[in-house]
């Protein structure tokens, strides 16, 4: 059977700590043999999670960092030279490109003399970013690409109706991930790693991940908490971000110093998540949150905002609750409903049955790889 060569370009990383990251990590480990990747990491900080050169248990895929702060400057010129090398030695059937400086890098070489790749952008979010001229170069570029995908209907709409995405170059596909790496604990086990974390094994624990900056709104999830009982409850955030000074004074001035964790970045997301009681995401803006599924595979009830994705995940009554975005006290309520013993357990179980049905791992790389390959075949036509 032919190889398949993947070339991708992503703004961050592969890893951590965002959705965008860890759903090309979940991609990466899982790929079939019948595709060859080269990545390349524009990030302009190195990658802490894992290292250039093969990724881990699978030979045929190869990171390659190429810090870029600016895409309009001299290091961007160098970056588009070598990615030119790179696409001339190693010859990809297809160039998948994650964000914006990639996407208009993707633009670039496929219209380089003697390019014969398919191009694909991968959208992950819901455009918000795309203002001024950032946006209308992405509105003018987005037309020339092969394909266009999507992790929720959600995004797929939004760039179909503002960004000049073509209906019938478009594929949504659900972020998945490793069911067997998830699931909740209880008793002693919950409480010996609550310990260890350095959480208390008493109180009910909310958890949020995401970046910390304004749009996840961390803020609004802090707020809601400070109307909860404080010796009842403990909120988590994991997450590292320009907000995090912010977030801290507005913890003190609340005086939820005790009852408020941000250990930051963490490697080992899966523990957090089995010791929790509920996950939160507050987001002002979402595509479709890798953190949430992977709250749902671990057998959390959830309370979201109800934007972007949000009810693509979240079915309201049935594994969470969708609340309107920067309304600390819709998530009070919702939280002091969702804890209620007849309605945690409930959605608990709903939960876990729904990322199983529709969020597995397998289902995603299946589908992505189907995609690339239909691509190739039509694009050949």
């Amino acid at each position: 059977m032919k190889v398949i060569k993947l070339l991708i370009l992503t703004d961050t990383r592969v890893g951590i700590p965002g959705g965008s990251e860890r759903h090309l990590y979940n991609f990466l480990s899982n790929i079939s043999h019948r595709f060859e990747v080269k990545v390349v990491q524009l990030n302009p900080t190195p990658n802490s999670f894992l290292s250039d050169g093969a990724l881990p248990g699978k030979a045929q895929v190869k990171l390659i960092s190429m810090p870029l702060q600016s895409l309009f400057s001299m290091r961007g010129i160098k970056v588009l030279f070598d990615l030119v090398k790179i696409t001339k030695g190693f010859e990809p059937h297809i160039v998948v490109s994650y964000h914006e400086k990639s996407d208009i890098l993707n633009f670039l070489l496929s219209r380089l003399p003697g390019s014969h790749f398919s191009s694909v952008s991968s959208k992950r979010d819901m455009g918000l970013k795309l203002t001024g001229k950032l946006g209308t170069l992405i509105k003018r570029i987005n037309p020339y690409f092969n394909l266009v995908t999507a992790p929720s209907n959600s995004i797929v709409e939004k760039y179909v109706a503002d960004y000049g995405v073509d209906q019938g170059k478009q594929s949504v596909v659900l972020n998945g991930v490793d069911l067997k790496k998830y699931g909740r604990l209880s008793g002693s086990a919950r409480d010996d790693l609550r310990r260890r974390l350095g959480l208390n094994p008493q109180r009910t624990l909310l958890i949020s991940i995401g970046w910390l900056r304004q749009g996840k709104g961390h803020e609004f999830t802090i707020r809601a908490l400070a109307k909860l009982p404080a010796e009842r409850f403990q909120l988590v955030i994991l997450g590292e971000g320009p907000d995090r000074d912010r977030l801290e004074e507005l913890v003190n001035t609340l005086g939820l110093q005790d009852a408020v964790v941000m250990p930051g970045m963490q490697k080992n997301v899966h523990e957090w998540l089995s010791v929790a009681d509920v996950a939160i995401s507050a987001s002002l803006s979402e595509g479709l949150s890798n953190a949430l599924v992977e709250a749902m595979a671990s057998g959390l009830p959830i309370v979201a905002t109800d934007v972007g994705g949000n009810p693509e995940v979240v079915l309201n009554g049935y594994n969470g609750y969708l609340v309107p975005a920067e309304n600390e006290q819709s998530l009070y309520e919702a939280i002091t409903d969702i804890v209620k013993p007849e309605i945690f357990g409930l959605f608990g179980e709903n939960a876990r049955e729904r990322a199983e049905h529709s969020f597995s791992i397998e289902a995603m790389v299946d589908k992505l790889e189907a995609t690339y390959e239909r691509l190739l075949v039509s694009h050949h036509d």
